[in-house]
């Protein structure tokens, strides 16, 4: 605990070491300062045999004994005596010495450490504690035939770190609250949880009068029967024969003089164009359905693409495409890529909520 190179600092250490090594200095991933050592951490076991080589290039830097790092076995030995009496009644000290022997000739083992535990070097009592170690386990063994039975010292694990509470205890016992919470609203999730209702959402302007103007009740694939007779809403469908059913309709609320008129620019029956008049400025709505698999490829997206936008303008209905900007766990298609191309070229922001 003393040598002189832990003194100086792990950088400092590394540094000397990789230039006095060479090319092995790569072999040295970190170096520690464990307890009584200076540890080095090679990369791998290969690196580590390299290192293990080299032990009197690194002494010559730092002095003191390089060795390979080995698990020992452990054992504690208590109650044994620390003077003896030969027959003729002479007393005799039990030195850590004399104490290794007897190790050695209980066991048949040669130990790697012997040593009288901290405890017994700072009481001086009649008795003590042996601490020796082994590169194997052994049999159970007594000392000078009075000692008590050795003990083996099994290192525990770590307990587990509790990943609610944070504590040392089994996860599944903890009733603690969570101890990390969402910094929004303080709750038990992480902080972009997507329904965290403190998240920040955009302003798309969603009050009610907004609702009666932009949204206008716009339905894809609505039933055949005909509503245009509803005393609460004027009915706008991109067809006037009933006989087939409309894919696209769009309502539109009265009593809001909103004073709603069907545009088409394009024959097309998947499509519903209104423009709202009673706004400033005012409004055109494309309610529009997209089917999965369109008998003319293209048709929808050519009639958009055709159409001579106004300078404010809503597009809404079924696209029937998945795509990441609006589903995170959708991967992009054909269709999908040609609906964002068209919608960025134009200016066109998604107003509606992402991954819902």
């Amino acid at each position: 605990e003393d040598h002189p190179s832990r003194n100086h600092h792990i950088h400092a250490i590394k540094t000397a070491l990789i230039n006095q090594l060479g090319p092995e200095g790569a072999s040295v991933k970190a170096i520690q300062k464990v307890k009584s050592r200076i540890a080095f951490v090679p990369t791998n076991e290969e690196h580590a045999e390299q290192l293990n080589g080299k032990s009197q290039t690194i002494t010559s830097v730092l002095g003191g004994k390089a060795e390979k790092t080995e698990e020992w076995t452990t054992y504690v030995v208590d109650h044994v005596p620390r003077k003896l009496h030969s027959l003729e009644g002479k007393e005799i000290v039990v030195t850590v010495e004399s104490a290794r022997k007897e190790v050695e000739a209980s066991t048949g083992l040669v130990p790697t450490r012997v040593a009288w535990s901290r405890k017994t070097l700072e009481n001086p009592l009649p008795t003590g504690t042996i601490v020796a170690s082994f590169k194997k386990p052994t049999q159970i063994f007594r000392l000078f035939g009075t000692s008590f039975l050795a003990r083996k010292i099994t290192k525990s694990s770590k307990p587990a770190q509790c990943p609610k509470s944070w504590g040392f205890h089994d996860a599944r016992l903890c009733n603690f609250e969570q101890r990390c919470k969402c910094a929004n609203c303080k709750g038990p999730h992480v902080a972009d949880e997507i329904h965290c209702p403190a998240r920040p959402t955009a302003n798309v302007a969603r009050g009610q009068a907004n609702h009666d103007l932009a949204l206008a009740l716009a339905r894809a694939e609505p039933r055949k029967e005909n509503h245009q007779k509803n005393p609460d809403y004027d009915t706008f469908s991109p067809i006037d024969n009933w006989e087939v059913r409309p894919r696209v309709i769009t309502y539109t609320k009265r009593g809001r003089g909103l004073q709603a008129t069907q545009i088409r620019p394009s024959n097309i029956t998947d499509i519903c164009w209104v423009t709202i008049l009673g706004v400033t400025p005012p409004i055109t709505i494309a309610n529009v359905y997209r089917p999965p698999q369109e008998a003319k490829v293209g048709s929808v997206m050519t009639a958009l693409k055709s159409w001579q936008a106004p300078s404010n303008y809503l597009v809404a209905g079924d696209f029937n495409t998945r795509h990441s900007l609006w589903d995170f766990r959708a991967s992009a298609s054909r269709k999908s890529e040609e609906l964002v191309e068209w919608a960025e070229t134009n200016g066109l922001v998604l107003a509606s909520p992402i991954d819902e």
